[in-house]
């Protein structure tokens, strides 16, 4: 994950510091954000990769994924609920990962993300 910029943004600060790790031990400059910084650190970050949990979907996850550049990749933390995780790909995640999250699936799953991403510098796991 090689030049992948992240953004991490968690309600679950466990899951978030997790998450964070996982990419950074793979290569990504990985950036951490509480749930009232995280459109601010968006904004400022533009990032190739949003990681955002569903603990509580109702907390700005939409305008998250509307400030998202056109070009990254939104990557969802939920639970096993299958309810819940369409919604979460309906509303415009890429993908789905467990919360909390396993370092082997958040990495395959970024890296999957990553290998479709359109920016000049193409991320590699």
């Amino acid at each position: 994950l090689a030049g992948l910029s992240a953004l991490v943004a968690c309600a679950d600060a466990g899951a978030g510091r997790l998450a964070a790790a996982a990419l950074r031990g793979r290569g990504a400059n990985a950036t951490l954000a509480d749930a009232k910084g995280a459109a601010s650190a968006l904004r400022r970050l533009k990032p190739d990769l949003l990681v955002t949990d569903l603990v509580d979907p109702g907390t700005g996850t939409c305008a998250l994924l509307r400030g998202l550049p056109a070009s990254a990749r939104a990557l969802a933390l939920a639970p096993e609920d299958a309810e819940l995780r369409a919604k979460a790909v309906k509303a415009g995640f890429a993908a789905c990962v467990s919360l909390p999250p396993h370092p082997r699936e958040l990495t395959a799953a970024a890296a999957a993300l990553a290998s479709g991403l359109s920016s000049r510098r193409r991320p590699s796991a």
